[in-house]
């Protein structure tokens, strides 16, 4: 096998990821070579031996160093009687180790970036940014950064790099301006910093190519907002203009002050919820709170959903199932309620923070009622002879059935004060003069509707169109 002997003067191979065989010792039991790969920050000692019983000595190892031309130090010594020492341990017949170990340079640079707003790294390495303020100093160019030479196996010096990043291969771009011979940027006008192809700028649209999720972390944001994929779970989105949304959002919370476009559909899942100051429109929403200051525009469904809206609300295609409505102004669907009578309630032409105030109050009734009835299964008998609760055994029993008595007692008392609650919102009239509810195809039973002061509860299905309006405390169908 061919040896590899250093270069003279120094100068070592460049290819990189090769490794190349600098020296050999061939024995008639065993056989070792060093084998080293540029920039040589490293060499090996390769050992092979024809049977177990073969031991390797220090001597043979610290003679293909030196014939590699590597400088012996105590180190290497000392690497090297270790080695041997693990070889003749074991029961392998090839093996390698590390016998000599020079030091990497690290790079310098000939200007440091010192930003005064730290940035993220983003999924392909970018910086990523927040806000800035108008006026904000964004970034300040110091001197040189002094890098530090490295060390061969062959005791040579590397040179450390210098990386390029010349003052003058930052420049200044949107709403930015630099100052002393730009060594200092400033923002022009507030909104989220970008740093793109050596290039600060400061844009008034925060854009997502992807999903929000952990990755990309949560958004807040002055002005308007465009995500490209999914609004992810437990995400939270903020904007202080509009928000447009290409996908979906999955159990996210979603705010803004104008505007939410939707492309895809709302899934809350029970507890994602959206919140804007202008109008909503989405393709479906499942499982949402949503509380819009607008209008609310949702193309096909809505599902198991609280929709408090200031505005109107319009459903395109298909029905609203076991969900609540109170608008401003007038609701329009197709088909409201199911064929199983699964208990819908709309209200046209509220007051909304009253209507808002008895949707809570309606939720938390119905939650407390479903948590009673457990523990009216849980108690039995309790419940009318609480005294005897000191004949339950175990002790583990007694203790859970005590808890359960307690939770109880606190239900009662949390449900009378609920009722007073309510009893006080429905005496204080609602507004709601002019407001219709209108549905086109159907309505099904178990579905209330409101209207100003006028209720109505749907005991039978109906077929559309149908129409109901508000004069005085009467309701009209047509």
């Amino acid at each position: 096998m061919a040896d590899l002997r250093r270069p003279p003067s120094g100068e070592l191979p460049t290819l990189a990821g090769q490794t190349n065989i600098l020296a050999t010792r061939s024995l008639s039991d065993r056989k070792m070579e060093f084998r080293a790969m540029p920039p040589y920050i490293e060499g090996r000692v390769v050992v092979r031996r024809t049977n177990r019983n073969v031991k390797i000595t220090e001597g043979d190892v610290i003679s293909v160093v030196r014939k590699a031309r590597v400088p012996i130090t105590d180190e290497v010594q000392k690497l090297a009687r270790e080695g041997v020492a693990a070889i003749n341990a074991s029961d392998m017949l090839q093996a390698s180790f590390v016998v000599v170990e020079g030091v990497a340079s690290q790079p310098g640079s000939d200007s440091e970036l010192v930003w005064t707003h730290e940035p993220k790294k983003g999924k392909r390495g970018q910086l990523v940014f927040g806000n800035v303020d108008e006026g904000d100093l964004l970034l300040t160019i110091t001197g040189v950064r002094r890098g530090k030479p490295g060390r061969t196996i062959f005791d040579d010096t590397i040179r450390a790099e210098v990386s390029s990043t010349h003052t003058a291969n930052i420049r200044d771009g949107r709403h930015v301006r630099s100052a002393d011979n730009g060594t200092k940027f400033y923002a022009r006008k507030s909104g989220r910093l970008t740093f793109n192809h050596n290039v600060l700028s400061v844009e008034d649209l925060y854009e997502v190519p992807g999903n929000v999720d952990k990755a990309h972390g949560d958004i807040d944001f002055n002005g308007p907002v465009i995500i490209h994929g999914d609004v992810r779970a437990g995400m939270h989105v903020w904007s202080g203009a509009w928000i447009e949304i290409h996908g979906s959002i999955e159990r996210g919370f979603v705010e803004a002050a104008e505007d939410i476009r939707v492309h895809g559909g709302i899934n809350g899942r029970g507890r994602g919820r959206v919140k804007c100051g202008g109008s909503l429109t989405a393709r479906y929403m499942n499982g949402a709170t949503v509380d819009v200051g607008g209008d609310v525009e949702i193309a096909r469904s809505v599902m198991h959903s609280n929709i408090y809206c200031t505005g109107n609300v319009k459903v395109i295609t298909q029905a609203v199932r076991a969900s609540n409505i109170a608008a401003g102004g007038n609701i329009d669907v197709p088909v409201l309620g199911s064929q199983r009578g699964t208990p819908v309630e709309v209200a046209a032409g509220m007051a909304m923070s009253r209507e808002r105030d008895i949707m809570e109050v309606n939720d938390s009734l119905g939650r407390l009622s479903e948590e009673r009835q457990r523990l009216r299964h849980l108690l039995g008998g309790l419940l009318s002879e609480p005294e005897r609760i000191v004949e339950v055994s175990p002790l583990e029993k007694r203790a859970e059935m005590f808890r359960g008595l307690k939770r109880y007692c606190e239900i009662i008392e949390e449900l009378n004060g609920l009722d007073r609650c309510m009893e006080d919102l429905v005496r204080v009239g609602r507004r709601g003069f002019r407001a219709k509810v209108r549905i086109t195809r159907r309505v099904w039973r178990e579905v209330t509707i409101r209207v100003g002061n006028a209720s109505f509860k749907v005991g039978r299905s109906r077929s559309g169109p149908l129409e109901f309006g508000s004069l005085g405390s009467s309701v009209i169908a047509e």
